[in-house]
């Protein structure tokens, strides 16, 4: 069976603060986005979102109050996106993949290298890339995982870094 993702870097702490929750919306076409050229970071708040059709925010990046527990907080490296199941991961922009791998709570984890920033798709039930693959923007990385214990979620947790530093991707992202 694979396992749900998992709450990380959890802190105790005498205030909470609200989590972070997004209206349902519908993700701009491909064909919109295909327009980007340059660097990586010259396109920072135009890629391309990493789903497409509807999809809802729900834990944005950064430090949060736990939706259960009320004086812990987590902290998230990226942003986790529930989308219809079925939902497929696709590349933001062209890259090389240069990591696959699997760690508990997040099922298969596919790294695309675009220069010196890396974007990370995890939760993912199935792989259509593999390593060394030049990826395009808009291209399938692979299916999200659908999670039966959880009334069949399917959640993508997406992130974005500069070599090893976390970075918000709602800045980084057409919505």
């Amino acid at each position: 069976a694979q396992e749900k993702p998992k709450q990380t870097d959890v802190k105790l702490t005498p205030e909470a603060t609200p989590e972070t929750k997004s209206p349902k919306v519908e993700t701009p076409s491909v064909s919109a986005d295909v327009q980007l050229s340059g660097t990586f970071e010259s396109n920072k708040g135009k890629l391309l979102f990493p789903v497409s059709g509807s999809y809802k925010i729900v834990r944005g990046f950064g430090i949060q109050r736990h939706p259960d527990l009320k004086y812990i907080k987590t902290n998230n490296g990226g942003i986790d996106i529930e989308v219809p199941e079925g939902g497929v991961a696709r590349a933001v922009f062209a890259g090389k993949v240069s990591a696959i791998f699997r760690q508990p709570g997040f099922n298969n984890i596919v790294m695309v290298r675009h220069g010196s920033y890396i974007t990370i798709y995890a939760n993912l039930s199935s792989i259509s890339v593999k390593k060394g693959d030049e990826v395009k923007i808009g291209q399938s990385i692979g299916q999200i995982y659908s999670d039966p214990d959880d009334n069949h979620r399917s959640i993508l947790h997406f992130e974005i870094r500069k070599e090893r530093e976390k970075l918000n991707p709602e800045l980084w992202l057409n919505k």
